[in-house]
């Protein structure tokens, strides 16, 4: 199925499901985007996974339990939460040996948090004023 933007690269190609065999014989389908391209005058093709057709990474899953599946169905609010909730389950776990580092990177945490909400705070203004000017009937170039 043709697509105008990957969601990996943002270029227009096709969407579609590829399946290989695993070495254990089990069938593993993945979403892939294939862009096209000419080069040399020789047509060439890029490709762009997306991940798994089924849902999660199971190896990924089983070590880290974050959730994460491909990038079509993927809510990155569950990522967050999910990376954050196991931090802090590892915070309560950690031998004595081990909590000031594990303070450290809580704190480092804290702060890259604090830095993507007030990024995140920036692009809500930003598009809530161009939703308030097209609303006028003014469209904003580069929307």
């Amino acid at each position: 199925m043709r697509i105008d933007a990957c969601p990996r690269c943002g270029r227009p190609g096709y969407l579609e499901e590829m399946c290989v065999k695993s070495t254990s014989g089990r069938d593993l389908c993945y979403y892939r985007v294939v862009h096209y391209y000419k080069e040399n005058g020789k047509r060439r093709k890029k490709v762009c996974y997306l991940g798994p057709v089924d849902g999660a990474y199971s190896y990924v899953e089983r070590v880290h339990g974050l959730g994460l599946t491909n990038i079509l169905k993927q809510d990155p609010r569950q990522i967050i939460n999910n990376t954050v909730s196991k931090v802090i389950e590892l915070a309560y776990t950690v031998g004595s040996e081990k909590r000031g580092e594990m303070l450290d990177k809580i704190r480092e945490l804290r702060t890259l948090l604090e830095h993507l909400a007030k990024r995140l705070a920036q692009v809500e203004n930003d598009l809530t004023s161009k939703l308030n000017s097209e609303l006028e009937g003014n469209p904003i170039d580069g929307a």
